[in-house]
C-alpha cells in the first residue's frame, strides 16, 4: 500500500466558539480566533479540520431540539441544569448553506480556512443529502422536491402551506420530525441538491456526507415504495456522477476535494465503488467494542483496496464516548487499534482530553469535566506519529489476545504496533519478517514511551525476541 491516510479533527463549531468565548470573557467569531486556539483545531499530525454544525439553522427546527421529550431527557443527562439558551438546532436540519451568523457568517469561514491553509491544513464540512431543515426555504418555495408521505401515513410527515410532506427518515427508525426528505426520485431534486454541493465546496476542501447510503438507489425507492412518484421521476445512483463532476471541477481550479461518507449496514464498499475516498468502518469500531479479537482480525483480511478507504474511529459525535466504553489504559489500546491501520482516521472533539460526558449535538455548551493527563500526553505523542505510518502495511499472525502489524516505508522508516487487549501480560513471539532488519541488532524504540530495547534481527524475524507485553499495552515501535 502506497497511500497518504488523512488525519481528520472533528470539532463542533458552536461549541468551540462557545468555549473560547468564556475562556475568554467576550464576544468573538471564527474571525476572531488566536493563534494559539488554531493550535487547538489543528495540532501538529493534523490534514483535516471537520468544523461540524457550520450552516445555518432555523426556529421551527429549534423549537423541535428545545421541546422533544427524548431530547429534553437527553439534555438532563449530559447537561443537568440546561436551559434553552444552552440547545441550539441539530446541525443536521440545516435551513441554508450559510454560514450561521453566530459563527461570523461566510467571511469568518474563508479566514480561518486561509490560516489553517497556510498550516498546510485542509477544511471538511458537512453535506447533509438527504433532508433539509423545516425551515429551508424549499419547503415553502419548491414542495415539489420533497417526498409526499404514503397515503394515510400521516406520522411520517407535516403539514406545510396547506400540503403534507415527509420528515427526512432512516427506514429503521422514526422520522426526523426537525426535517423534511428530499426526493431523489426527481430529476429536478438531484439538480438542486448536486448545485448545493457545488456551492459547499466552493468553500472547503471536502465534505462529509451524513447517511450517504440512504441515497443508493435501492435503498431510496425501498424506503418511500408507497410514496407517491414526483411528476419527473429519474432513476439512477445520484452519487457517481456526482462526484466525478465535482471533482472535475476541482481540478480545473487546480485543486482536489475528499469525499468522506457516513455508512453503515454493510454498503460501505457499494459507496467506494461510486467515488467515495472514505467510508465510515463501524464495523471494527464495534468489534473492539465488544472486544471480539477474532472478528477484529478477520475484518482486516478485507480486501486491501476496501481497507485503505475505510475511515477508522473509536468516537465522533455519534458514538459514545471512548473514555465511557474503555477504561484507564484500555481507551488508550482502542485508540492504538484504530487509528494506526491503514484508512482515514477520525477523532472527535474532547477526546484527546479524556472526557466521557457524551453531549447531543443540539447543545453549545459541554459540562465541565476534568482532562485525564495520561490520556492528555498519550495524544501529544500519537498525533505527530500518525503521518509516518503509510507505506506497506502488513497485519502480523499474533496469537490472541494481541493485535500487532508492520509499516514499511524502506529507508523512510519501519514500525511494529503492537497492542495486548486483555488484562495478562502476553509474550510477543510472533515472527517480523522485514527486509534488511535481519542480519543486525534492531534497536525497537517505543514511541509512546520512549522506551528502548535491543534484539537481533533473526530473533526479530523468528519471533523469538523476549518481549512480554503488559496488560492493554499499546505501543508503536520504531525499528532501526
Amino acid at each position: 500500500m502506497n497511500s497518504a491516510y488523512p488525519c481528520i479533527h472533528e470539532v463542533s463549531a458552536q461549541v468551540f466558539l462557545y468555549e473560547r468565548r468564556r475562556a475568554r470573557g467576550l464576544p468573538l467569531t471564527l474571525a476572531d480566533l488566536a493563534e494559539e486556539e488554531i493550535d487547538l483545531l489543528a495540532p501538529p499530525g493534523v490534514d483535516f479540520v471537520w468544523l461540524m454544525g457550520v450552516w445555518t439553522t432555523g426556529p421551527r427546527s429549534l423549537a423541535q431540539a428545545r421541546h422533544d421529550p427524548g431530547m429534553r431527557r437527553r439534555y438532563d443527562e449530559a447537561l443537568p441544569g440546561w436551559t434553552y439558551q444552552d440547545v441550539v438546532s441539530s446541525p443536521f436540519a440545516i435551513a441554508a448553506y450559510r454560514v450561521s451568523p453566530v459563527l461570523g457568517g461566510d467571511e469568518a469561514l474563508a479566514h480561518v480556512r486561509r490560516r489553517l491553509a497556510a498550516r498546510g491544513v485542509r477544511l471538511l464540512l458537512d453535506f447533509v443529502p438527504n433532508h433539509l431543515g423545516l425551515d429551508h426555504p424549499w419547503v415553502r418555495e419548491r414542495p415539489d422536491l420533497i417526498v409526499k408521505p404514503p397515503h394515510g401515513r400521516r406520522d411520517l410527515g407535516f403539514m406545510a402551506n396547506h400540503r403534507w410532506l415527509a420528515h427526512g427518515r432512516d427506514p429503521y427508525f422514526p422520522p426526523w420530525v426537525d426535517t423534511a426528505q428530499v426526493d431523489y426520485r426527481s430529476a429536478a431534486a438531484r439538480t438542486a441538491m448536486e448545485e448545493t454541493l457545488g456551492a459547499i465546496l466552493d468553500r472547503c476542501d471536502g465534505v462529509r456526507c451524513d447517511m450517504a447510503m440512504l441515497l443508493l438507489e435501492d435503498v431510496f425507492w425501498e424506503t418511500w415504495r408507497d410514496a407517491p412518484l414526483p411528476p419527473d421521476p429519474a432513476r439512477g445512483e445520484f452519487w457517481p456522477s456526482v462526484i466525478a463532476r465535482a471533482r472535475d471541477r476541482a481540478r480545473q481550479d487546480g485543486r482536489s476535494v475528499l469525499f468522506l461518507a457516513e455508512a453503515y449496514w454493510g454498503r460501505e464498499y457499494d459507496l467506494q465503488q461510486q467515488g467515495f475516498d472514505f467510508t465510515y468502518d463501524k464495523a471494527l469500531y464495534d468489534r473492539l467494542v465488544h472486544r471480539d479479537l477474532a472478528a477484529v482480525k478477520a475484518h482486516l483480511c478485507a480486501d486491501r483496496d476496501f481497507l485503505v478507504r475505510s475511515a477508522r474511529f473509536v468516537e465522533n459525535h455519534d458514538e459514545p464516548r471512548a473514555a465511557s466504553i474503555w477504561h484507564g489504559q484500555e481507551t488508550i489500546a482502542a485508540t492504538v487499534a484504530a487509528m494506526t491501520l491503514p484508512g482515514l482516521r477520525l477523532w472527535f472533539q474532547g477526546q484527546e482530553r479524556g472526557l466521557r460526558v457524551h453531549p447531543p449535538v443540539q447543545i453549545r455548551r459541554w459540562p465541565e469535566e476534568p482532562a485525564r493527563d495520561d490520556v492528555a500526553a498519550f495524544w501529544r505523542r500519537l498525533l505527530p506519529i500518525l503521518p509516518h505510518l503509510r507505506g506497506d502495511w502488513t497485519l502480523l499472525d499474533a496469537p490472541p489476545p494481541l493485535l500487532a502489524w508492520t509499516w514499511d516505508r524502506g529507508r523512510e522508516g519501519r514500525w511494529l504496533c503492537i497492542i495486548n487487549v486483555s488484562d495478562l501480560a502476553r509474550p510477543f513471539d510472533t515472527p517480523v519478517a522485514i527486509p534488511g532488519l535481519i542480519e543486525r541488532t534492531v534497536t525497537m524504540r517505543d514511541l509512546l514511551s520512549d522506551r528502548l530495547t535491543s534484539v537481533p534481527g533473526s530473533d526479530l524475524r523468528s519471533g523469538q525476541t523476549g518481549l512480554l507485553i503488559r496488560p492493554w499495552q499499546a505501543s508503536i515501535f520504531a525499528l532501526a
